[in-house]
């Protein structure tokens, strides 16, 4: 696909769509300094289009430069304050830079806008978890699974607050329900084996 956007570039260099899905293959390549790159010509081109500084953001987002990617995604925001997306991903860059309370704000103003978005649930009530807010964050957590009952970190993150309740059985069923989903799910394998280990301590 790069190959082809790039020959459309040959032809026209200042093609705004062209350089945003050249940025958007290279992200999905794990080719983040080079998809920033097609960003920021992009928004050369065109400045006030808030979906290239979303892309920008999660671009440096994925390079863990979370103060950056929060500056993109409050650009993004100026432009369309209802782009809910951005206020749910100014969130997570929030909670990677362990400020909760903040990211909960964003996650709740995304929830205005989206009140069915089950990733600004679970990730609400992943803050809240880390906050030690455990019976909020299971509340939230039940809603997001009603919404969305397959998404696999909605379940690990159900298993991680019933693992902090000590609830360890019910923990480690809501881990395999996330690896039925998907068995590579990293973060319920390493928890399952957690709760697991706490079941047997605790007998």
């Amino acid at each position: 696909a790069i190959v082809c956007y790039d020959k459309a570039l040959e032809i026209d260099p200042n093609c705004e769509g062209v350089l945003i899905r050249k940025g958007n293959a290279l992200s999905d390549l794990e080719k983040n300094e080079e998809a920033i790159v097609c960003y920021d010509k992009a928004l050369e081109i065109d400045p006030n289009y808030e979906g290239t500084f979303y892309n920008k953001g999660i671009a440096l987002h994925n390079l863990k430069k979370y103060e950056e990617a929060i500056v993109c995604y409050d650009k993004a925001l100026e432009i369309d304050p209802n782009y809910h997306k951005a206020w749910n991903n100014k969130g997570i860059a929030l909670r990677d830079l362990k400020k909760h309370e903040e990211a909960i704000v964003c996650y709740d103003k995304a929830l205005e806008i989206d009140p069915n978005d089950s990733s600004s649930l679970n990730n609400k009530s992943w803050s809240l978890c880390k906050l030690k807010r455990y019976q909020e964050a299971l509340l939230v957590s039940e809603i997001a699974i009603a919404i969305n009952t397959t998404a696999p970190e909605h379940c690990h993150t159900k298993g991680f607050i019933l693992l902090k309740l000590k609830q360890y059985q019910d923990a480690i069923k809501w881990f395999d329900k996330a690896l039925a989903v998907d068995p590579n799910h990293k973060d319920s394998i390493k928890d399952r084996q957690l709760a697991a280990d706490a079941a047997k301590l605790d007998k």
